[in-house]
């Protein structure tokens, strides 16, 4: 018999055989790699290929700050992992085909962005407002508007009141917010 069947008949008889013997330990962020990060551990002994997540799949995907506090945990089954942050630059919220980007800036990023800014109602609305109200004046002034019969052979002079004023055109910065998107 093996030390290694030996082991393993030990670990059977106690109970011990599908036990996952989870570990902590604590290391500062040196860099980023992707999914991964390296993490200097209290010895300064580099640690590399550190999940950022115990699995890649949808869920949270926190990116830590470079120079952040970590825990990592690993154990007999498991590669390192990040389990808690001291400093988060962004984060990643994936769900099916939905996605949320949240940067420390405070921009929010809903799916790929591209339809682009959430529209700010206020701006909007008064914007609405302004065109509602020109209308409004054109109609009251197009319907109060009356033609004089005149006699043949004299002056015409039909009172009529100009509508003064014009509307500033809309620009996307007028209405979108910069600070969250969204699109697909």
């Amino acid at each position: 018999m093996s030390d290694r069947s030996i082991i393993t008949a030990i670990q059977k008889i106690s109970g011990t055989f599908t036990e996952d013997r989870v570990k902590m330990m604590i290391g500062t962020v040196d860099s980023i790699e992707g999914n991964t990060c390296t993490c200097i551990i209290s010895d300064q002994m580099p640690l590399s290929g550190v999940q950022l997540q115990a699995a890649v799949c949808d869920g949270w995907l926190l990116v830590p700050s470079i120079g952040s506090t970590v825990v990592i945990m690993y154990s007999t089954r498991n590669d390192p992992f990040i389990a808690l942050y001291s400093d988060v630059d962004r984060a990643y919220l994936q769900v099916g085909i939905a996605s949320i980007e949240l940067l420390k800036d405070g921009s929010i990023t809903l799916n790929d962005g591209s339809d682009g800014g959430l529209v700010k109602g206020s701006p909007l609305v008064q914007k609405l407002n302004n065109l509602e109200n020109k209308v409004n004046d054109l109609i009251t002034t197009f319907n109060s508007h009356t033609h004089g019969v005149v006699a043949v052979g004299s002056p015409t002079s039909v009172p009529t009141t100009p509508i003064s004023g014009s509307l500033t055109p809309t620009t996307t910065s007028d209405i979108e917010s910069q600070k969250i998107t969204y699109g697909v």
